[in-house]
């Protein structure tokens, strides 16, 4: 996707549990990271506070992560 937005994303940490990123996207492709941490309803909150400023928020989590497995943690 091109231009500035919010990407939500999650990857494997310790014992597999997901660890999720709030990363905003520039334009030309560079990253900076707003928030990471474990829980995926702050990760949302977080991107949602950075909507304004950077665009809309893209979210790459239920791609990674199967909904049941969301709904376990």
């Amino acid at each position: 996707m091109y231009g500035m937005h919010i990407r939500i994303t999650a990857l494997a940490g310790e014992n597999f549990e997901p660890e999720f990123y709030v990363m905003v996207i520039e334009t030309e492709g560079a990253s900076i990271c707003l928030w990471h941490g474990t829980s995926y309803e702050r990760a949302i909150l977080e991107a949602e506070r950075g909507r304004e400023d950077f665009g809309p928020v893209i979210d790459h989590v239920i791609e990674t992560y199967p909904e049941e497995l969301l709904r376990e943690l």
